[in-house]
């Protein structure tokens, strides 16, 4: 075992206020942050690991369902990147704007993917993941490309090397998991000039567009 601070279920558990059965629990029904075990099968939670489940906490404090907080602790930084605005500071409109967005990101059907100017996948939404069968973390930094069919990755780079980032309807095959098949994707340059971000919202092709 590295030398990282490790700590057993029970001290986790006073840590975040609550107790270790919930703790095996949200791990057995939800997949949750599965820590390591010593040789004796005991649970080790490191602290980052332990904040993490603060945050789920705090979420589902906020009367965000245990399965969303789950979520919005895998989407992460979604909203935080595609909304505009200064975050430093309390808490304010901005602050309560991007927690909507985040469950509102999870809820839709439609995949959702945000790319930097390189186009690597900075973030993606649960439908993404789920299609994809992948978790966020394994999706963010992976090329757009890589989970474009090989015959589509040229058209997929032009996605996001474009001038102004605007498409409607562009198509590409995917295939990643159980994300196969054609998709329509509209897309938007967002972020700051210095940052530029690309976001992708697609469908099965032939799917019902949805209102523009």
């Amino acid at each position: 075992m590295s030398q990282v601070a490790r700590y057993s279920i029970g001290e986790a558990a006073e840590m975040v206020g609550l107790s270790p059965h919930t703790l095996r629990s949200w791990e057995r029904r939800y997949g949750l942050l599965p820590p390591d075990r010593t040789g004796g099968n005991r649970r080790r939670y490191t602290l980052e690991e332990v904040e993490a489940l603060i945050r789920v906490r705090a979420a589902s404090a906020r009367r965000l369902s245990l399965r969303l907080a789950v979520a919005e602790l895998e989407l992460g930084q979604l909203a935080d990147l595609v909304l505009p605005g200064d975050r430093p500071g309390a808490a304010g409109p901005a602050d309560c704007e991007s927690d909507v967005w985040r469950r509102a990101a999870d809820m839709v059907p439609a995949l959702i993917i945000v790319l930097d100017g390189a186009g690597r996948i900075v973030d993606a939404n649960l439908a993404v993941a789920r299609a994809a069968g992948m978790v966020g973390s394994a999706l963010r930094g992976l090329a757009f490309t890589e989970i474009v069919d090989p015959y589509d990755r040229a058209k997929a780079a032009r996605t996001y090397r474009s001038t102004d980032g605007r498409r409607r309807g562009w198509e590409l095959n995917l295939s990643v998991g159980g994300l196969a098949g054609l998709y329509s994707f509209d897309c938007w340059a967002v972020g700051e000039p210095q940052r530029r971000l690309l976001l992708l919202i697609g469908r099965e092709a032939g799917a019902p567009a949805a209102p523009r």
